[in-house]
């Protein structure tokens, strides 16, 4: 998109600038000098990134996540359930029934009006698209998956009642120590065959 709109730019400038038109080597000159520079300049916040010094956002929190899905798989049975707002990485490494806060592969949340008050807002967004539908009342106490990712997001929390009914879980693995939240006396999670690998943390303030 930024590629295309340098073009369209650049053409705009030509026209301004008839007398340029003659010039037939000018032209294409001025023309890649400008669009490298929007793509340049538009690049310039990633480069590290683009440049493999730092790991990128993206690949830090598929890493976290992965993790997050050894976990689950470790302590849970293959019919649990899991409620995500990182519906990708989660979901697919768990191999679990995912409930999507977020509604982008729940019909009901993503039905619903979204939210534009600025409480889902950031990177100058008012609201994100893809972000800005949920109920976690709808999500988290009436359909009570095994595991949440969240208790709360934009606006809504249910942590009162997360506390009572939720248990903070720090699993011990093979590559990070995950917390989790996993529903208390479930039946789909393994409290005693897997007391070895996890300790439960007491829930602190909100």
């Amino acid at each position: 998109m930024v590629f295309l709109l340098a073009i369209l730019g650049a053409l705009g400038l030509f026209q301004r600038w008839a007398s340029l038109v003659r010039h037939k080597v000018l032209i294409p000159t001025l023309a890649a000098i400008l669009i490298l520079a929007s793509l340049a300049f538009t690049n310039l916040p990633f480069l590290e990134e683009d440049l493999l010094i730092y790991p990128t956002s993206a690949s830090e929190a598929s890493h976290i996540y992965t993790n997050t899905a050894i976990a689950i798989n470790a302590l849970t049975a293959p019919n649990a359930s899991i409620g995500v707002v990182w519906a990708g990485t989660i979901p697919y490494y768990a191999d679990r029934y995912a409930i999507d806060f977020l509604g982008k592969s729940d019909k009901y949340i993503a039905r619903l009006k979204p939210d534009i008050s600025g409480a889902v807002s950031w990177d100058g967004m008012v609201s994100v698209p893809g972000h800005n539908k949920y109920d976690l009342n709808y999500s988290i106490v009436e359909r009570q998956p095994t595991y949440i990712q969240f208790y709360k997001w934009g606006d809504q929390t249910v942590f009162h009642w997360a506390v009572k009914n939720y248990a903070q879980v720090e699993y011990y693995g093979r590559l990070d120590v995950e917390m989790i939240f996993l529903k208390r006396d479930s039946p789909f999670v393994c409290w005693n065959a897997c007391k070895a690998n996890y300790k439960i943390i007491p829930w602190g303030q909100k």
